[in-house]
């Protein structure tokens, strides 16, 4: 515990305490637990949808929890200068640390199905933004059609693979995750605010799911203190 209390503790001295500097760094760690909005946006295609407060709360405790794993296993394994080299891939570098050039291997393959799962779940929302927005005549009409035989936007779908193909071709990595990160959080704070301003607006309207008005308080404000720092 005492390697680990001085790794985290070396790691995190120098720290920009200014808040107006945070910005960028929150749209990293962001980007990480991006992808409980995608059982929100799909919504409507759920059976019951008086579940999606346990899904949400279940799936973002999982995923914090093992995050939290996995931060203390790096500063436990790996020395600070290991950690702070850009050439080392850490995952691989604890992978190895721990199963040798075998953990290499499964943690690459682990990595691969996570990005593939990530994928699938972006293309999956975002496909029913454009969807949602042809069918009510923001977008071209084709948009908003749905394939007979598979019950999917395939038109969407396509769409959306074409552009994230090129976005892929045309720029770098970091730029699109920071861009993409900004943007997605930016829609989120307006979501928010729009449903305290609706809940005010409309109380009486029915709402499957009627979450407590702080949450949606609480990040409309986290999301403007986010967006105006980065």
């Amino acid at each position: 515990m005492t390697s680990l209390s001085s790794g985290i503790n070396a790691e995190y001295g120098g720290t920009d305490l200014n808040p107006q500097n945070w910005g960028n760094a929150w749209n990293s760690v962001l980007w990480s637990y991006n992808g409980w909005n995608v059982v929100c946006i799909l919504l409507g295609e759920v059976k019951d949808p008086s579940l999606l407060p346990k899904i949400v709360g279940l799936s973002l405790s999982i995923v914090t929890t093992f995050y939290m794993l996995v931060i203390i296993s790096y500063h436990t394994v790996l020395p600070l200068e290991v950690m702070n080299n850009p050439d080392v891939a850490v995952a691989s570098a604890v992978a190895e640390k721990f199963l040798g050039k075998s953990g290499v291997v499964f943690f690459a393959v682990a990595v691969t199905v996570s990005v593939l799962g990530n994928t699938m779940c972006a293309l999956l929302a975002t496909s029913r933004y454009l969807q949602a927005a042809g069918a009510q005549g923001v977008l071209p009409g084709i948009f908003g059609l749905i394939n007979k035989r598979f019950r999917t936007p395939l038109f969407a779908l396509a769409y959306m693979a074409c552009a994230t193909t090129l976005f892929i071709l045309i720029g770098d990595l970091s730029s699109l995750i920071n861009a993409a990160t900004f943007t997605s959080f930016a829609f989120t704070t307006l979501c928010a605010i729009g449903v305290v301003v609706m809940r005010k607006t409309k109380p009486d309207h029915p709402r499957p799911v009627k979450v407590p008005i702080v949450f949606p308080i609480l990040t409309a404000l986290f999301g403007l203190c986010v967006d105006t720092t980065a």
